[in-house]
């Protein structure tokens, strides 16, 4: 009788364990999933920071050279120096807005 008891405890025991370390791997792979999500997402968001960046970058150079033709050219209008004024200020903002957020 014992070692019947003690042999109906010790199945029904294992599969307890066996149900808890199933649970418990589980839990763990979606804990991966959303941390690989989440790194996936902030690389992203990165990139596209990045990207604006190097367009309003290359924007500002060309307002840049654009200006320093019209210099050389004629004389600055007021026209110029606030198309310049823009690209800078475009530049500037996104250029801080990047350092802040990381």
């Amino acid at each position: 009788m014992i070692i019947a008891v003690t042999g109906v405890a010790g199945t029904l025991g294992g599969a307890l364990l066996t149900q808890r370390g199933s649970e418990r791997a589980k839990r763990r792979e979606i804990e991966l999933v959303r941390d690989h999500e989440e790194i996936r997402e902030n690389r992203s968001l990165r990139r596209t920071c990045y990207v604006e960046l190097n367009r309003n970058a290359r924007q500002f150079t060309t307002a840049l050279n654009r200006h320093l033709h019209v210099m050389r050219e004629r004389g600055v209008e007021e026209a110029d120096g606030n198309a310049l004024e823009e690209a800078k200020n475009a530049h500037c903002r996104h250029d801080l807005g990047v350092l802040h957020e990381d």
